[in-house]
This record gives structure tokens, C-alpha cells and sequence, in this order.
């Protein structure tokens, strides 16, 4: 059994598993075909992962006072530190 990739698709709004070494070959797991019309020997695959807070917690921040604003940084940094110690594990 290969890695899989766990992925919320929020517009069908459900979870989907999918074979990640397919994605790393630049193959949709589903059909095999090829992703982009690029294929190099040396390809490097490298990941790009975005973290956005809701809009109200951004509102919360630009219009909050300095302690709600301080929260809000405290608990940015404490995700990102989530997620550095995820990653190396």
C-alpha cells in the first residue's frame, strides 16, 4: 500500500483520499493520465500549503483591541509551530 493524501474538496464538500506517489509522477490517481503537459526526468516535486483564518477572526484582529490582537498572533504562531513539528514527523 502507497502513501495516500487525505484532501478536503470544499466545493463537493467531502474528503477524498488519494495516491500521492500517482500526484508525485505528475498522474491523476484516478485515470493515470498525465497532470501537465510538462514531463521532466528530474522532476522535483515540492509542496505549497495556504493557511487563511476566517474572515471574522481577520476582523477580529484589524478592528480588536491590543490584546485580542495579541491572542490572535499567539495562536498563528502556535499553529505554524503545529505544523512545522507535523511535517517533521
Amino acid at each position: 500500500m502507497g502513501a495516500t493524501l487525505n484532501f478536503w474538496a470544499s466545493k463537493a464538500k467531502q474528503s477524498r483520499r488519494i495516491s500521492l506517489p500517482s500526484l508525485c509522477d505528475n498522474r491523476t490517481p484516478e485515470t493515470g493520465e498525465q497532470l501537465t503537459p510538462r514531463m521532466k526526468a528530474d522532476r522535483r516535486v515540492l509542496y505549497d500549503f495556504t493557511f487563511d483564518a476566517p474572515k471574522s477572526v481577520t476582523l477580529a484582529h484589524e478592528l480588536g483591541q491590543d490584546k485580542t490582537r495579541a491572542r490572535r498572533i499567539r495562536a498563528g504562531r502556535k499553529a505554524k509551530r503545529w505544523v512545522r513539528w507535523k511535517a517533521r514527523s
